[in-house]
């Protein structure tokens, strides 16, 4: 698909301004899962006194297994704990309320675009809560999935998810590894591919993920994601694409750019478009899923009316037959039993019909 801006607009949403960066402080980007931009981000704005905390995720860990849980961070340590990627469902909207009933000052939300758009309508019925939220930060996202694949993709590793003290979805280069410590002091890491391409493959999707078209949080201040660049893969220190919405994220962003807190540059639409390029296709092919989500008896409602293309049409009957396998408890374990060369060649055939 070529890049004009009628299809920036559309994919992408409104632009101010955009960034390639990453944290000027080390010890805020090697604990991220790409430059740290967001860490960086409300650090300043806490350290500014533009916010008195913000409300993040971080993976939580217990004999239940692993989990996410939503707290309203205070000081570094906390903004720090919430590093890193989390691939699975999290109830924010709900737990952003309760911890802003007894809170009295302004935060920050960390939010995916399905949480930012519903935080956006109880604002404008709620005065309450749009006065404690001064800011919300959406994370650029392809999807969230069901916890069974994680438990899944750890116990073929021979590893007990009830047994994991301390757990990152994605460290490290390119595209990072998984990475946890057990209770008994050992360590285990492995690529994040072991796991990513299940889930880009739509296997054990959430169901409403397959509704949502906006990939970058259209109505944020901030939107913030991966910088998949071909000139990027080769560079040692990962970098985050940085989009601000409206003119005082702008001078937010630029703010931190000259005082050193990111470094990095600006960037055009397109490179934006680049750099999530195959997301962006998947995500507003709502239409294809629509219309192919009959076949499965899954209704789905058509919010852009795109005109579907042979591709569209083929991409949206994979997922949702991988969609439906993963949701049969007696079909879901074989997937497991395809052997992890033919699950590559399979992802990257979706990512062709994807990719144009």
């Amino acid at each position: 698909m070529k890049f004009t801006e009628e299809t920036g607009h559309k994919y992408i949403g409104n632009i101010e301004q955009a960034y390639l960066v990453y944290a000027s402080d080390e010890q805020v980007r090697l604990g991220a899962a790409s430059g740290g931009a967001v860490s960086a981000l409300l650090l300043h704005l806490l350290e500014a006194k533009q916010i008195n905390g913000a409300v993040v995720t971080r993976i939580k860990c217990s004999n239940k297994g692993i989990e996410c849980e939503v707290i309203l961070a205070k000081d570094r340590q906390d903004i720090l704990s919430a590093r890193t990627s989390k691939y699975i469902d999290v109830p924010l909207v709900r737990k952003t309320r309760e911890l802003l009933r007894t809170f009295s000052g302004k935060v920050a939300v960390v939010a995916l675009p399905c949480h930012v758009a519903v935080l956006r309508r109880l604002m404008e019925k709620d005065r309450q809560l749009a006065r404690h939220i001064k800011y919300i930060i959406a994370l650029l996202c392809g999807h969230s999935c069901q916890d069974y694949l994680l438990s899944a993709v750890l116990k073929k590793k021979g590893i007990d998810p009830a047994q994991i003290a301390d757990f990152a979805f994605r460290k490290g280069s390119w595209r990072g590894n998984m990475q946890g410590r057990l209770h008994n002091g050992r360590e285990f890491s492995f690529p994040f591919w072991h796991f990513s391409y299940y889930h880009n493959v739509n296997f054990f999707c959430l169901g409403r993920c397959l509704r949502c078209h906006d990939h970058t949080g259209y109505e944020a201040d901030f939107s913030i994601g991966d910088a998949w660049l071909r000139e990027m893969k080769a560079n040692p220190i990962k970098h985050s694409i940085v989009i601000s919405r409206n003119n005082h994220a702008t001078e937010i962003l630029e703010k931190m750019l000259c005082e050193n807190k990111l470094n990095g540059r600006r960037i055009d639409a397109e490179t934006v478009f680049r750099a999530q390029k195959r997301a962006l296709i998947y995500h507003y092919n709502v239409t294809a899923r629509s219309k192919v989500g009959k076949w499965y008896g899954v209704s789905i409602k058509d919010t852009v009316k795109e005109k579907v293309r042979w591709n569209d049409w083929l991409a949206a009957h994979i997922i949702m037959v991988n969609y439906k396998l993963s949701q049969n408890p007696r079909s879901r374990d074989w997937i497991f039993k395809i052997p992890r060369p033919i699950i590559f060649v399979y992802f990257l055939f979706l990512k062709f019909l994807q990719n144009f």
